[in-house]
């Protein structure tokens, strides 16, 4: 009897793990889609000003709604695909 009822809760927390594997799989996939449509899909690039200086990064946050302060950027002021911070950056919380 004992035996039984820790067959069922061993299956049963097993199915939870499998649901949870596959949420976390499903966002993953979101994440990168909204990555790719944020890296190809916009029609303005997110950084308008190139300086480095600490005015320009100001303005960049005000005027611009997608830019993040901590993404990558291509010399034309993209959203770089091929990063990894920018992946962690939308797949995060």
């Amino acid at each position: 009897m004992l035996g039984a009822d820790l067959a069922e809760y061993g299956m049963a927390t097993f199915g939870y793990l499998v649901l949870g594997f596959a949420g976390l799989i499903g966002a993953l996939l979101v994440a990168l889609g909204t990555h790719a449509a944020h890296a190809y899909l916009q029609a303005y690039p997110d950084k308008l000003f190139d300086a480095d200086g600490l005015g320009d990064m100001m303005l960049n946050e005000m005027l611009s709604p997608n830019y993040n302060v901590f993404g990558r950027y291509d010399d034309a002021g993209w959203w770089e695909f091929y990063s990894l911070r920018n992946y962690a950056l939308h797949a995060g919380p």
